[in-house]
């Protein structure tokens, strides 16, 4: 999603000004009705599996380092519905 600007693939040039300040935008996405919930396990030996889930966002910042941010969520496993 771009909120501002153009992606960088479109090859446009011209600038957005972005007054400084703090900048929420909200946002849902409706995730797969069957999917694993999150889960951890490590054994005695060293083994270890993992089903984790995320969201990344990033600003590109021309000429500057851009911003980043990695959020992990969980995800709790469904209740049956009865049909």
């Amino acid at each position: 999603i771009t909120v501002a600007g153009h992606l960088k693939s479109s090859g446009r040039r011209d600038n957005v000004k972005v007054p400084k300040g703090n900048y929420t935008y909200p946002f849902s996405f409706q995730l797969p009705q069957h999917l694993p919930p999150s889960f951890h396990k490590t054994s005695g030996d060293g083994d270890s599996a993992t089903i984790e889930y995320y969201v990344k966002g990033y600003v590109d910042i021309p000429m500057g380092r851009d911003a980043k941010a990695k959020r992990h969520f969980r995800v709790l496993s469904g209740i049956p519905q009865h049909q």
